[in-house]
């Protein structure tokens, strides 16, 4: 049993590793834009989506805008988390960094999902 307690704690941190060694791009600059859509005329609920200036050519296929909903970020706490570093960056006039995936993209809108939102 300690053998397979001891195996499995080097293989989460090998995996841990791997995933840390990935570098992610990273945008940076103040919030220029932030919209929070509601389900109005028709509106996809909890889309929120804003850029940075300057707003960076993330590799996705839309890439002016900052996009997420639940079906890209599932966990309702981490979307508040987000939008409320957004609001107070946006409200405090500070720039933000944007780590996103330039793989990893929206499939209806094509726009980048932020990996997490930093304000330094």
């Amino acid at each position: 049993m300690g053998r397979t307690i001891v195996s499995a704690l080097v293989a989460v941190s090998v995996f841990g590793i791997s995933m840390t060694a990935q570098a992610f791009p990273t945008a940076s600059g103040p919030i220029v834009n932030l919209v929070v859509s509601s389900t109005a005329a028709g509106g996809a609920p909890e889309v929120i989506s804003f850029q940075v200036s300057p707003m960076p050519n993330t590799g996705c296929p839309t890439g002016t805008w900052f996009f997420f909903n639940p079906t890209d970020i599932t966990d309702a706490q981490t979307r508040k988390n987000m939008l409320a570093t957004l609001m107070a960056a946006k409200m405090a006039g500070t720039s933000v960094n944007v780590v996103y995936s330039n793989t990893i993209c929206d499939a209806a809108s094509g726009y980048a999902i932020p990996i997490a939102i930093i304000i330094p």
